[in-house]
Parts: C-alpha cells; sequence; structure tokens
C-alpha cells in the first residue's frame, strides 16, 4: 500500500530524508554533486513542500531486478521512498496534501 507523508521545504529536511531509510551518513549525502543542484534548483523554483512517497517501485528497477538481482545470492533492497518537492505555485494546493 503506497502511503505519503509531507514536510514544509527545508533543505536540512530533504538532507535527513534522503538519510534515513538507509541510514547514510549526511555528511557523506552533503558532498554529493547532484545534490548541490538540488539546493540551488529548489531555491530558485521555490519548492515549499517535500512529499515522502513510501514505498515506491520504479519500473525500470524492476525489470533491472527480475533480469539480474533476483539471481543474486545477496538480498538487495527492492523499494525506496520517492521525494517529490514541490513549489507553492505548483497545480496541488497544500490543503489536498494535507497540510496548513
Amino acid at each position: 500500500m503506497l502511503t505519503y507523508k509531507v514536510y514544509h521545504y527545508k533543505f536540512d529536511k530533504l538532507v535527513a530524508l534522503m538519510c534515513e531509510h538507509k541510514d547514510t551518513k549526511s555528511a557523506c549525502v552533503e558532498r554529493k554533486d547532484n545534490l548541490k543542484y538540488f539546493k540551488k534548483y529548489f531555491e530558485e523554483v521555490q519548492a515549499g513542500t517535500i512529499v515522502k512517497e513510501f514505498p515506491y517501485i520504479d519500473r525500470g528497477f524492476m525489470e533491472d531486478y527480475a533480469g539480474y538481482y533476483s539471481r543474486c545470492f545477496h538480498r538487495y533492497v527492492t523499494v525506496d521512498p520517492a521525494l517529490v518537492c514541490i513549489s507553492l505555485t505548483n497545480k496541488f494546493r497544500r490543503q489536498e496534501l494535507g497540510i496548513s
């Protein structure tokens, strides 16, 4: 069953959400170039909300899993959360997402 949680956008919260699922250290995540891009981009579009969907199963991953990972002895994680950041001008209204 797909569930979601809604958070007010803050860069620190985004980093924390990225780290919590696989118990990754925030210092490791913060060094990534794509996170620097996200920070700049979300400031430019004035992101105001983070929606965390869990479990999120990507179709491409499931195809890869079926072709390779399903034959491995090591158990790989098959689901991850999806983090969606939306701006205040997005078509989704804050009420529809359950935040004030």
